[in-house]
């Protein structure tokens, strides 16, 4: 295993109508959100049939879980952010946290979501696809057209980016 890395949501704040999309039932952000006490609503989309038929900008908020990763193409993750902006509302905002994984080496890693001091969720991701990267600085460039980057940040294996629809 190439080591551990804490993802730290203590300090999200996702206020309104949230789209999940993950993968292999790693879905975090209703877990996420229970420890808030706010009422909001979270859509969770196993493919991408699902995902078409939901309605155009109805989404404050769209959070990628270690998925596009999972996507092995350009084109692919291309055609997922072009789709994604429709469904989120005009300053809607996008969040991606997933592996850093170069080419050619298998990824193996463990890691812990905090959703509070008390509350977390740990997950074990594997990848061995050896032509599959993945990368901040890559997705950066996939996502900045439709997307102005808020934040982004890379830990032990795994990045996070945040950005606002244009």
């Amino acid at each position: 295993m190439e080591g551990a890395s804490v993802v730290d949501l203590r300090n999200l704040s996702l206020k309104g109508e949230v789209l999940e999309i993950g993968r292999d039932d790693n879905y975090i952000v209703y877990n996420f959100l229970k420890e808030q006490e706010e009422e909001i609503s979270v859509d969770i989309v196993e493919n991408e049939q699902e995902f078409k038929e939901e309605s155009k900008e109805k989404y404050d908020n769209v959070v990628l879980f270690f998925f596009l990763s999972s996507l092995t193409s350009k084109k692919e993750r291309i055609g997922l952010i072009k789709e994604i902006k429709d469904y989120i509302k005009p300053s809607g905002g996008l969040y991606i946290i997933d592996i850093e994984k170069k080419s050619l080496k298998p990824y193996k890693n463990k890691i812990k979501i905090l959703f509070s001091e008390e509350n977390y969720k740990e997950l074990v991701i594997v990848e061995t696809n050896p032509l599959l990267i993945s990368d901040l600085n890559s997705v950066e460039e996939l996502i900045k057209e439709d997307f102005h980057i808020t934040k982004s940040k890379s830990l032990e294996g795994v990045y996070i980016l945040e950005g606002e629809r244009k």
